[in-house]
């Protein structure tokens, strides 16, 4: 799978508070997510399940 240059954030309501979230039912194995916009979420990236291997890098976001 490969997630790169999307814009992922609240538009200001508040309701958004991770711009990525990998939940417990899920996995993210050998992914490309690269050159995100995640500013604006107060959790960038949440993972529920570690994220194994693949490519995270240039993903804009504060922690």
């Amino acid at each position: 799978m490969t997630i790169r240059g999307n814009l992922i954030r609240d538009s200001g309501s508040g309701t958004q508070t991770q711009g990525i979230w990998i939940t417990d039912r899920g996995s993210c194995l050998n992914c490309r997510v690269v050159e995100n916009d995640l500013d604006g979420n107060d959790e960038p990236v949440r993972t529920d399940t570690p994220a194994v291997g693949g490519h995270w890098s240039g993903n804009h976001g504060r922690p």
